[in-house]
């Protein structure tokens, strides 16, 4: 049985001694100050007992095979879960990994190209690289204990080094664990060894690449398109323009183009009209989508469901995606609500506030009279030319449904066609509170 013994500074020398080498002063007085009072090898014997009689007796690939499934070898931080739908992966500030070097080989037969990876050898400073390993695996995950960073130096000496010439035994792998295992991490020295996200901000999600059936180097450009509009979607201010939007992105430091801008925006359903003024709550209807089936929330009467929407400013073609009908189905029940909700009459009884509303108000009045399509088109063209400007919204409200009645009593063919127009119209409407007054004109007259 192999005799466990607390491993000191006369040991070290009488090894040093046996090789033929003089021992170093300077080395000999770190030696002795990582030593003193830290873990020797009876304390770990005496809390591992076990592994340690394993890993005295065991060849390294014996060890590695037994503890596989107990100790984890730590090469990266872990990055966050994301969904296969997400084709990237934000990479963390504090990310650090242990660096790898790769050869590529060609198959003589098939001519394909693999990739090995390249191993240290003796003369390229192995022991010192096993330290640094060591450092990084612990600012990975500082609670590691010291069985487990024993374990992964025992891994990556017998898979990433050639362990020849000037052999690497397990005294040395012991000892440099155990300074490695009580190094002040604080130290800047170390800390420089937090890569973080400055080489790179994101990596490609596996998960996409295999959902999706394509290679890394096709999602990477989709996985830009990605990040680039999720950040916009954070940033973005609903009450400032695309070029000031751009210059605020700027100052937080993220460049982005007007024309990016532009795309995100049509792609969102953002534009000018009524979208404006709904992202917002679109994007709250969203999460909640993804969160729980819309269904719990209203039951099933879908009525209900598409006029909460509807009242949150969502356009039809938001609120046929949230609760996945048909664009045609939301049109047909706003149109039904707002008739029902509707009196049978519709008088004009609001007292002109000047001249021009004088002059439409008489125009309306003779057309219910004596209609006539010059006339008609004349007033029409002049009301809809003040739905931005009159600030009698009451009287606009009555102007429009009068005309809308007029209209669908002479010529129902044309009726629809002007309800489009007039719709378009008023989602063009950037005032939210004007907007609101008036956005069921359209559905209003049977």
């Amino acid at each position: 049985m192999f005799e466990i013994k607390t491993l000191n500074i006369s040991d070290l020398h009488e090894r040093q001694q046996e090789k033929g080498k003089k021992p170093k002063k300077k080395n000999t007085e770190n030696q002795e100050k990582q030593i003193e009072g830290s873990f020797d090898f009876s304390d770990f014997y005496l809390m591992y007992a076990e592994f340690a009689d394993d890993f005295l007796n065991l060849p390294f690939a014996d060890i590695i095979n037994k503890y596989n499934g107990k100790y984890y070898n730590m090469e990266r931080s872990l990055l966050q879960d994301v969904p296969d739908d997400t084709a990237y992966i934000d990479i963390p500030s504090n990310y650090t990994e242990i660096k790898r070097y790769w050869y590529q080989t060609e198959n003589a037969i098939t001519h394909n190209k693999c990739s090995n990876i390249r191993k240290i050898k003796d003369g390229q400073q192995r022991r010192k690289k096993l330290y640094v390993n060591a450092i990084i695996r612990r600012l990975i995950f500082n609670e590691i204990t010291f069985d487990n960073l024993l374990y992964n130096l025992v891994f990556e000496l017998y898979y990433y080094m050639i362990n020849d010439g000037n052999q690497i035994t397990k005294y040395d792998l012991y000892e440099i664990c155990k300074r490695a295992f009580n190094a002040d991490l604080s130290l800047p020295k170390f800390q420089k060894y937090i890569i973080g996200n400055k080489e790179k901000e994101y990596i490609v999600n596996p998960s996409y690449c295999e959902s999706h059936n394509i290679s890394k180097k096709q999602a990477v450009k989709i996985a830009d398109k990605q990040r680039n509009y999720n950040i916009i979607g954070e940033y973005y201010d609903l009450n400032l323009t695309d070029k000031e939007n751009v210059e605020q992105m700027k100052s937080y430091g993220i460049k982005v183009s007007i024309a990016t801008l532009k795309r995100w925006k049509v792609e969102n359903g953002l534009s000018n009209k009524r979208d404006k003024v709904s992202y917002q709550m679109y994007i709250l209807e969203e999460e909640k989508r993804n969160i729980y089936d819309c269904y719990d929330t209203f039951g099933t009467d879908k009525e209900t469901e598409i006029m909460h929407y509807y009242e949150k400013g969502c356009t039809y073609r938001q609120i046929a995606e949230i609760l996945g009908i048909s664009k045609s189905k939301v049109y047909r029940t706003i149109k039904k609500t707002a008739e029902n909700n509707q009196t049978n009459t519709i008088e004009i009884e609001i007292v002109p506030k000047n001249n021009a509303a004088n002059d439409i108000e008489t125009k309306i009045n003779a057309l219910k009279n004596t209609y006539n399509d010059d006339l008609y088109f004349d007033v029409y063209r002049t009301v809809k030319e003040r739905l931005n400007t009159e600030t009698n919204l009451d009287l606009l409200r009555c102007w429009m449904v009068a005309l809308l009645t007029i209209m669908q009593a002479h010529d129902k063919g044309r009726f629809s066609a002007i309800v489009r127009d007039l719709e378009t119209d008023i989602c063009d409407i950037t005032d939210m509170e004007r907007w609101q007054y008036l956005k069921d004109v359209p559905y209003i007259v049977k």
